[in-house]
C-alpha cells in the first residue's frame, strides 16, 4: 500500500473469510479485476491472520491469474513459519505458467526485525515478463537505502543456520499461539481464529455483546486502561471487527495477557 501510494497506483483489497480461517474469498478477488489491474498480491503465510494457504487454494488463485493474464506478487516473508499439519508451498513452485514475483526476507524467520535485508525471486517459466520488468525492479530497489555492508557480509553465515534452530523457534511460537487460542476460546464475545503459522492470531469481536465498548477503538482503549494489555486493532489491516495478537513472547506472559483479556470480557459482556 505504501509503495502504491507513493507511485499513485490504486490498490484494491479483496476479502478474506474468517469462517474459513481467513482464506481468500476467490469470488471477491476476481470481482476486483478489470482492464486496469496489473497484478495480484498474495500474502502467505499471512500477517496478520496466521493463515497458511493450502496447495489447492494457491492453485485456485493461479487459475484466476491465468484467466486474466496477470502476474502474482507473492509476499512470502514468513515462508517456512508454519505449524504442525500446515505445510508451506512456495507459489513459484506451484505455478506452471503464471509469472510469480516472490518476496523473501531475513526479518521474521531469522528473528532480526529491522535489518531490512530481503530478496525478490522472479519465476518466469514461460518468458512472459519482458526485460522492462527487470529494469523496473532495479529502479524500484533504489527507492530505499539497502542494508549496511556488515549485515550483507553476515548473510551467508545466517542462511546456513541449522534447520533444527528454526524448528525450535517454531515449536515455541506454535505453543504460545495455541495457548492464546485455547484461552480466548473461553472469553465471551470473542471468536479466536485458530492460527496455522506466522506469529499472529486474529480474534473476531461481537461488539453487540459489549455495550460499554461498542466498537473497535473503544474496546481496545478500555481494555488497555483496565488491564494494561495493548492489542493491535484490526483497523490497521482494513477490518473493524477484530484484534491481532503477536505470539512470540514467553508462554507464561502470553497466558497472563489472555487471562486478563478473558476477565475483561467477562466483566463487560452483556448476553
Amino acid at each position: 500500500t505504501t509503495v502504491c501510494s507513493s507511485l499513485q497506483i490504486e490498490n484494491r483489497l479483496y476479502k478474506l473469510d474468517p469462517e474459513r480461517g481467513y482464506e481468500a474469498d476467490l469470488s471477491d478477488l476476481e470481482s476486483k479485476i478489470d482492464e486496469k489491474t496489473g497484478a495480484i498480491l498474495v500474502n502467505n503465510p499471512s500477517n496478520p491472520c496466521g493463515t497458511v494457504y493450502s496447495r489447492q487454494q494457491l492453485i485456485d488463485i493461479l487459475a484466476i491469474a491465468e484467466k486474466h493474464r496477470l502476474p502474482i506478487i507473492a509476499d512470502e516473508v514468513y515462508a517456512g513459519m508454519t505449524f504442525a499439519g500446515n505445510p508451506f508451498h512456495f507459489l513459484g513452485s506451484v505455478s506452471q505458467s503464471v509469472p510469480v514475483l516472490a518476496c523473501g526476507s531475513l526479518a521474521k524467520r531469522w528473528l532480526v526485525p529491522g535489518w531490512r535485508l530481503g530478496w525478490l525471486i522472479v519465476h518466469n517459466k514461460k518468458g512472459v515478463l519482458k526485460q522492462s520488468v527487470y529494469d523496473s525492479l532495479d529502479k524500484l530497489s533504489t527507492l530505499t537505502l539497502g542494508p549496511c555492508a556488515l549485515i550483507q557480509g553476515a548473510l551467508p553465515k545466517i542462511l546456513s543456520i541449522p534447520l533444527t534452530w528454526h524448528d525450535d523457534v517454531m515449536k515455541h511460537i506454535e505453543c504460545t499461539a495455541l495457548t492464546c487460542y485455547e484461552s480466548l476460546l473461553k472469553a465471551p464475545g470473542l471468536t479466536p481464529i485458530k492460527p496455522q503459522g506466522a506469529m499472529y492470531i486474529m480474534i473476531e469481536i461481537d461488539f453487540s455483546k459489549f455495550p460499554s465498548a461498542p466498537n473497535l477503538k473503544e474496546f481496545v482503549q478500555l481494555l488497555c486502561k483496565e488491564t494494561s494489555v495493548k492489542l493491535m486493532p484490526g483497523s490497521c489491516f482494513e477490518t473493524d471487527s477484530a484484534i491481532r495478537i503477536v505470539t512470540v513472547d514467553k508462554k507464561e506472559k502470553m497466558k497472563e495477557a489472555c487471562d486478563r483479556i478473558r476477565e475483561f470480557c467477562e466483566n463487560h459482556f452483556a448476553p
